[in-house]
């Protein structure tokens, strides 16, 4: 099923995008979809051939949803322990939502 081409443009270097624009495309021409994927110089980083994963992935904010109240009680704990900032924990309905900035 061809369809309208998909086209992506890959301007960060932050793992969590890198994957979405992956993820994106790969669904995309598994559907038979044409895809096109710019990289931008932001994100050739990590495409470069032998370059170590702490030089390559930058950070960046991801978010975590917690229905677990002593989950929420060990985030902050965990987030300390591998070098990340908490940036902040809202209580909802039920559940948490949990940010945090990833700093390594």
């Amino acid at each position: 099923m061809s369809g309208t081409p998909l086209y992506i443009l890959l301007c960060s270097a932050e793992h969590e995008k890198i994957q979405m624009a992956a993820m994106l495309a790969s669904v995309a021409a598994v559907s038979e979809r044409p895809v096109t994927v710019f990289v931008s110089m932001g994100a050739l980083p990590v495409f470069r051939r032998g370059a170590e994963p702490d030089e390559v992935y930058q950070g960046g904010a991801f978010s975590q949803v917690l229905r677990d109240k002593g989950t929420v009680k060990d985030t902050p704990e965990w987030v300390a322990k591998v070098g990340h900032e908490m940036v902040e924990t809202v209580e909802h309905d039920g559940y948490w939502s949990v940010v945090v900035r990833k700093t390594k």
